[in-house]
């Protein structure tokens, strides 16, 4: 149900602090589906969640947050689940909003130039976004193995369990993605990412809502244009050059964005012909579900800039033959060129985009300089500072792995990241100290 929205301000002027005073208990929503927060929403009002301090949830199961999307007037929609009465949902508004009301007088208005709105990066052009982290999970020997580690990882704080798409010994990730968001209460669940050549896009978009809707809008899509030359060969798919991979990739997001609207359609492009196809279901989650595109090349990230809602960056290009992976991308020399390029292409969506890195190494040590050193005499690529400054590897005490993420995400932007399995209990700390702050 919506409880306000761009109407409910539309009486208000923006210049006018006590209209957005009154606005507030309107605005201020309680989601209570299942602790499910939808991504843009939360994303943009969580400045103001921590500075009003409005979680007041009475059971930490159900974590009901209060939002306030004051930013563009806006407002966030809130589901209530079939136990939450309306005089409950009401109160728990009010309350929220009364918070709100009272954090306002420290919050300049919209368009205002005062500092201090929220937390911007360092070139000042985008708004910082709130960390989150997630673990890409692969195998499980047993179906009560997999729930396990579902558990898991939401009760160590990790916002989005992700499967790879990959022909070895991974579970397919689709059917595991919805058992893992069955046995847990608010974690998201994603792919990290699906192979774009290996599924026609009319058949991604019918599983892509499929899983959306029965993981009650918790799903996030995650595509990707294919590296692995070994995987065509076992399936007989020709492995084209990367510059046409990614081509068919954009053509594939492109139709996918229509499906997803529930209208039939017909499209015609170089790769791709699909005729009067009207996706059914529709996913919970609207228009579509959060799309990631992750890479590394600048042909993938353009793209991703222009059509993703993530986009995750990997630093890692793979060399034909046996050349092993090429790592310029993980020096800051490397991350800038692609944020940049990232920005350019991006314009005025780059605001809204969330900014992700896979992280191939978290090691907690007293001694990062010489853990260093090591790491850099396997990876002759790169020197031992290139891989402290990277943000594709963690090295470090606790503190120090803290401080990294925190100036990372100012100077670059970067806020979403996702570990592999093997480091998540080592990780747990940090996403203690660090998420949705």
């Amino acid at each position: 149900m919506w409880l306000g929205g761009p109407e409910a301000s539309q009486g208000a002027e923006v210049g006018q602090r006590a209209a957005h005073r009154r606005l507030m208990p309107l605005v201020a929503l309680a989601v209570f589906r299942r602790a499910h927060v939808p991504m843009h929403g939360a994303q943009r009002a969580s400045p103001l969640i921590t500075a009003a301090a409005t979680n007041d949830a009475s059971d930490e199961r159900h974590r009901p947050l209060s939002l306030a999307l004051v930013q563009r007037c806006d407002a966030c929609w809130c589901p209530g689940s079939p136990s939450t009465s309306t005089a409950e949902a009401g109160g728990c508004v009010l309350r929220a909003g009364h918070a709100v009301s009272r954090a306002m007088d420290a919050v300049p208005l919209p368009n205002a130039r005062a500092e201090g709105y929220a937390p911007r990066d360092a070139r000042r052009d985008r708004v910082m976004q709130p960390f989150r982290f997630g673990v890409n999970v692969w195998q499980a020997a047993s179906r009560a193995a997999w729930v396990d580690k579902a558990r898991k990882l939401e009760a160590l704080g990790y916002a989005v369990l992700s499967v790879p798409d990959h022909l070895a010994d991974f579970l397919a990730p689709l059917p595991a993605l919805v058992s893992a968001a069955a046995a847990t209460t608010h974690l998201r669940v994603g792919t990290y990412v699906l192979n774009n050549d290996f599924r026609h896009p009319v058949l991604v978009a019918r599983e892509a809502a499929t899983v959306d809707l029965l993981t009650e809008g918790r799903f996030q899509l995650g595509l990707g244009a294919g590296f692995m030359h070994a995987e065509y060969d076992q399936l007989g798919v020709r492995f084209d050059p990367g510059g046409r991979r990614v081509e068919r990739l954009a053509e594939a997001v492109r139709l996918l964005k229509g499906l997803f609207t529930g209208q039939p359609i017909t499209f015609i492009g170089q790769h791709y012909h699909v005729t009067q196809h009207q996706l059914q279901p529709l996913p919970v989650q609207r228009p579509h579900p959060p799309l990631l595109i992750g890479g590394n090349g600048p042909r993938l990230l353009t793209m991703a800039a222009q059509e993703a809602d993530i986009v995750g960056l990997t630093g890692i290009s793979f060399r034909p033959g046996d050349q092993g992976p090429e790592l310029s991308g993980w020096t800051v020399t490397g991350v800038e060129e692609r944020l940049q390029r990232i920005r350019a292409t991006a314009g005025a969506r780059y605001e809204r985009l969330e900014l992700s890195a896979l992280v191939q190494r978290v090691e907690v040590t007293d001694h990062r300089d010489s853990a260093a050193e090591d790491l850099a005499g396997r990876w002759p690529q790169l020197r031992a500072a290139d891989i402290l400054e990277s943000p594709y590897v963690l090295l470090g005490t606790v503190d120090q792995i803290v401080e990294d993420l925190q100036r990372r995400r100012e100077r670059w932007g970067l806020s979403y990241y996702v570990i592999f399995e093997r480091d998540m209990d080592t990780f747990a700390p940090v996403v203690a100290r660090l998420a949705g702050t």
